[in-house]
């Protein structure tokens, strides 16, 4: 789903004004349709290949434009104690998050953690280098939080297109006694440009 915003002719109100609202209506648009869900250390697109940076390109071809599963396997944490993880996005060149859109995130299952993260409501411009938040597992020999996560895309230079996203995310963390404090991940968001 594309949403242009056009400079309005003698209503008197600003240009930025209508992209912001825009970009509003369209989230809120998104928020009403059910999406799937994915798994990934790398993450996996589902009908698409690991996104790098050799092919960002073909990832973004195959990603729906509204709505995918991200599976993210493999996640190594600390074994009972708490990790940090940092969800970055990894957009592809000439698209960037709305600053002035809804951004949420609910966590629908908790499995082999003490508990699910708190649910996230911001603006694009809180979470704009990515979400952090802390797991701890429990005595589990593996643990997994799945959420959905709601945000707008638009392109860099005018916003003048700006696209909804919705993605199903999926975590599979591993406690181990050697694991690093703070994990990193990134989630794969599409381009937002007329097609």
């Amino acid at each position: 789903m594309l949403v242009r915003a056009e400079r309005p002719k003698t209503i008197g109100v600003r240009s930025t004004s209508i992209v912001a609202l825009t970009g509003c209506l369209a989230t809120l648009a998104m928020f009403a349709v059910t999406a799937c869900e994915k798994k990934s250390a790398e993450p996996k697109v589902e009908g698409a290949a690991p996104p790098s940076s050799a092919n960002a390109e073909a990832v973004d071809a195959a990603l729906p434009a509204s709505s995918a599963r991200v599976e993210i396997p493999e996640v190594l944490v600390r074994a009972g104690a708490a990790t940090s993880v940092q969800v970055a996005w990894n957009a592809p060149a000439g698209t960037t998050l709305n600053d002035d859109a809804p951004f949420r995130v609910r966590w629908t299952r908790s499995e082999g953690l003490t508990e699910a993260p708190p649910d996230m409501k911001a603006t694009g411009g809180a979470v704009k280098d990515g979400m952090k938040f802390s797991v701890t597992p429990t005595n589990a020999t593996a643990a997994t939080l799945v959420g959905e996560v709601d945000l707008v895309v638009c392109d860099v230079e005018t916003h003048a297109v700006c696209l909804p996203v919705h993605r199903s995310l999926e975590l599979d963390f591993f406690p181990e006694k050697t694991a690093a404090a703070e994990v990193r991940v990134s989630v794969p968001l599409p381009a937002a440009k007329t097609r």
